[in-house]
């Protein structure tokens, strides 16, 4: 026939052995993108699999492959000391070559990232996508952000269709949010979306890692595509919700407690929406989560952990949140029951303000009201430290207003109130030569407080600023949280801070 070359067919005829560095390539070859750009489906690939026999090794199993992977949380037992992978030189999801071309000349990879995987490892398109993701280089965007969990992602694609289309739809709408253009994301959400449904209704597959993970993962395409939505907020109280049932002892260690720690903050904050006390404040489960560094100073702790005790924070004030409402639903306004709420409100106070990297002598600052401005180089978590400061001070000034409503109408004596105002006032307990006023009043105790949330905001906004550039996925998750908050409040129809307006405000004009 014209234009055929007959040498393949005669090589063919003769049984011509193909050279070894055509045959290493080609499982690799099943997988990579066709001459359109699209992956092959998953089916087709199958069927050439079984047509060439005993040629090549079958993907290991599901359990087989977990169990002699390495130490998920040792990093470095990804890495392979050989110079040479095949993975790195496959074409990207997007069509491009994922080395440029002088790392093409030079053998060396474009990112030290892609080493985490194993030559072995079944290279599906859902993997090609999540590694293209995660060497990318853009300046303040990357998918690391999300989680230390997402770079133990890879190994474990190709067992759950749930957290492979999961993984799909993230990649997908990372790949919209940092370079605006077509996208095809919508089209694998559908797909997720029904994955998941399927995973959660199944016996075995509902409480596995791999369906918590996908629900994670769905949880920040949703961030990353729509923010006025509030799909994002459903799945992240799946998740809690099978976190919940997949109990403490699950999450101990590896990509499990990834998992954990990545939603930790979500479970916090669902729990203040609901002014219900998180369920991590239970013991079994601050056991798993309880930081593990030496050092009692701000500067001993790594950054990971200073993060863990910040979300330890807000499960600490979702309990004061509930048994303040249990106050003033049940009008037990009874002495030593208030006196020790407002001790848990002050002890609660003192961790967060040794939480924030602020001098001491600054205090001072934030008492009288004055703006405060602190270089740091994690402008995200003092955004996050400070807004929970200002939290437990509304939270204190909402206390104070009812003790002097049940004051005037006779529910609780006038000493309660001057036994909270002690509390404050005492300079021993408060850690400083003076306590937060000098004059033992009500008044001056509340202007101080608020004096102190003006101060709060003015850093937090600050913070805020700077972080947009340097975590911008953090950013529109911590504003997504608090605008769920503010709209929580808003439904019970509660009286509440007018600075919650403002941080709203600064939420918006990202």
């Amino acid at each position: 026939m014209p234009g055929v070359p007959k040498s393949c067919a005669v090589c063919q005829a003769r049984k011509v052995k193909l050279p070894r560095s055509v045959t290493e390539g080609f499982p690799h070859a099943l997988n990579a993108s066709n001459t359109n750009g699209t992956a092959l489906d998953t089916r087709q690939q199958g069927r050439k699999r079984r047509d060439l026999g005993h040629k090549f090794k079958e993907t290991p199993s599901r359990e087989k492959r977990l169990r002699s992977s390495p130490n998920l949380l040792d990093a470095s037992a990804w890495i392979q000391t050989s110079p040479a992978q095949e993975l790195i030189s496959l074409p990207s999801p997007t069509g491009r070559s994922s080395r440029s071309p002088e790392e093409n000349r030079s053998g060396s990879s474009r990112s030290p990232r892609l080493s985490f995987l194993s030559p072995a490892l079944h290279i599906s398109p859902a993997v090609l996508e999540l590694v293209d993701c995660l060497s990318s280089t853009s300046p303040g965007l990357s998918l690391h952000e999300i989680g230390s969990f997402i770079t133990l992602v890879p190994v474990r694609l190709g067992v759950s269709d749930a957290l492979d289309a999961a993984v799909r739809c993230l990649c997908a709408a990372y790949t919209k949010f940092t370079s605006p253009g077509p996208s095809t994301h919508a089209l694998h959400y559908n797909k997720a979306l029904s994955s998941l449904r399927k995973s959660v209704c199944h016996p075995t597959e509902a409480l596995s890692a791999e369906t918590l993970c996908a629900s994670i993962c769905l949880s920040w395409y949703e961030t990353m595509v729509d923010r006025r939505s509030s799909a994002w907020l459903a799945h992240s109280i799946a998740s809690a919700n099978l976190i919940q049932l997949r109990g403490p002892g699950v999450h101990m260690t590896g990509f499990d407690r990834a998992l954990l720690l990545a939603h930790h903050g979500l479970i916090s904050s669902h729990a203040l929406m609901q002014r219900k006390p998180s369920f991590m404040c239970e013991p079994a489960w601050i056991a798993v989560i309880d930081p593990t560094g030496s050092g009692d100073g701000h500067d001993s702790l790594s950054h990971a952990q200073l993060i863990v005790e910040h979300f330890q924070h807000l499960d600490g004030l979702s309990l004061v949140r509930n048994r303040i409402s249990d106050v003033i639903s049940t009008g037990n306004y009874d002495q030593s029951n208030l006196t020790q709420l407002i001790e848990t409100l002050k002890c609660l106070r003192l961790a967060l303000r040794g939480h924030l990297p602020i001098p001491q002598q600054h205090f001072e600052w934030l008492r009288s009201g004055q703006p405060l401005h602190i270089e740091t180089p994690h402008p995200v978590l003092l955004c996050k430290d400070a807004l929970a400061y200002l939290s437990i001070n509304i939270e204190m000034l909402n206390l104070l207003d009812k003790l002097r409503w049940a004051a005037e109408h006779n529910l609780c004596i006038a000493e309660t109130i001057s036994d909270v105002i002690c509390i404050f006032n005492s300079g021993e307990r408060e850690g400083h030569d003076e306590g937060i006023c000098g004059d033992a009043s009500l008044q001056i105790l509340q202007e101080s407080l608020n004096a102190e949330i003006e101060a709060l905001f003015s850093l937090a906004s600050h913070a805020y600023q700077r972080a947009i550039s340097v975590s911008p996925l953090s950013c529109r998750r911590l504003a997504l949280i608090y605008q769920a908050l503010y709209r929580s409040l808003q439904t019970r129809g509660e009286s509440f801070h007018p600075i919650w307006h403002r941080m709203m405000k600064m939420f918006e004009n990202r």
